[in-house]
């Protein structure tokens, strides 16, 4: 199985071979520079920051900006992988923001967009997520758009928590395809089960595809768990981030076995059906084309006869006429 991945950086985000990460006191083996050795479908590649290109933020060959989507799109299309840009939108210059938007949009017709209520994140009035998302979606009315969120909600160690009213969530729900709920149980202190259950059951009723974000580096048993329950739920997962995937995980997702595709079915006797009306159709059709004709040919000497009657008639009124006016009426004769 694959599932895509989170890029925040490609420097921190593709490290060497033989990489680790080290969390909570462990030493963490990391997945190496190659995305082949990686069980990754989709690459979730930040574009920008507010009004800003990532190129302008940190310095590599490949951090994007308007003149490299299209070659990075393509890097990794030829590995067979998707590409998704991510961005923090602002939300103080709606239009100048999405007009970027619709650029990245223009070469990948995909984006996600990640909405916390954090400083450095959305801290514009919530009014001008309207305007900032009407004028993506009239330039791109048929664009994948996703959506990014803390999802906490609710007791979490007896604080009451609502992400979902901070950055006033319905808002958004028009205008996007997908939810990206951030479910980091380590960092949220809850078991994974717990926190895939509470999520699911918050954001369930939208009707919009669900992909996890789940932390790549967590324990073995934990990511399992977390993965498990997903996948009863028929929900997606994906990984954050690419640089902290420990290599443990990454292979329990690749030996992941997908339903196999279920071979096609036969379709002889159909396809001779289909054959036996075709054949009908075409004898149906050359048997009008002929009842056609000879109909055709009727009614052409039809029209003859009419017009050899009309000029015989037309002829006999001339005579009629001429003999009335050599031949005087005589009253009584």
């Amino acid at each position: 199985m694959k599932s895509p991945a989170w890029i925040w950086q490609f420097n921190t985000c593709y490290p060497p071979a033989g990489s680790s990460f080290t969390h909570q006191g462990a030493s963490i083996p990391l997945i190496g520079p190659n995305d082949l050795e990686a069980p990754i479908c989709d690459a979730y590649v930040k574009s920008h920051d507010g009004l800003y290109w990532m190129s302008g933020l940190y310095s590599h060959p490949l951090a994007p900006n308007s003149e490299r989507l299209a070659k990075l799109r393509q890097i990794y299309y030829d590995q067979g992988i998707e590409l998704t840009p991510w961005c923090v939108p602002k939300g103080h210059w709606p239009v100048e923001e999405a007009l970027i938007a619709n650029r990245v949009l223009e070469v990948t017709n995909r984006l996600i967009l990640d909405i916390e209520p954090y400083a450095y994140f959305w801290t514009a009035p919530f009014e001008n997520l309207h305007a900032y998302m009407q004028r993506i979606r009239q330039a791109h009315p048929n664009a994948w758009i996703g959506l990014s969120f803390d999802p906490r909600y609710g007791n979490y160690h007896g604080v009451q928590v609502d992400k979902y009213r901070d950055i006033h969530f319905e808002e958004w729900i028009p205008y996007v395809d997908a939810l990206l709920p951030q479910d980091y149980w380590e960092t949220f202190q809850v078991n994974p089960e717990w926190e895939i259950d509470h999520t699911t059951a918050r954001i369930a009723d939208y009707g919009l595809e669900i992909i996890h974000a789940i932390p790549g580096h967590a324990s073995s048993d934990s990511f399992r768990r977390a993965v498990e329950t997903i996948l009863r739920y028929g929900n997606r997962f994906s990984i954050w981030r690419r640089g902290t995937y420990a290599t443990y995980n990454a292979e329990y997702v690749d030996s992941i076995q997908t339903a196999p595709t279920p071979p096609p079915p036969d379709c002889s006797a159909l396809e001779a059906e289909v054959a036996r009306l075709i054949g009908e159709t075409a004898t149906l059709k050359a048997t009008l084309q002929q009842t056609g004709d000879e109909s055709l040919r009727r009614l052409s000497r039809i029209r003859q006869y009419e017009n050899k009657l009309k000029a015989g008639a037309q002829a006999m009124r001339n005579t009629a006429n001429a003999l009335e006016v050599d031949i005087p009426y005589v009253s009584g004769s």
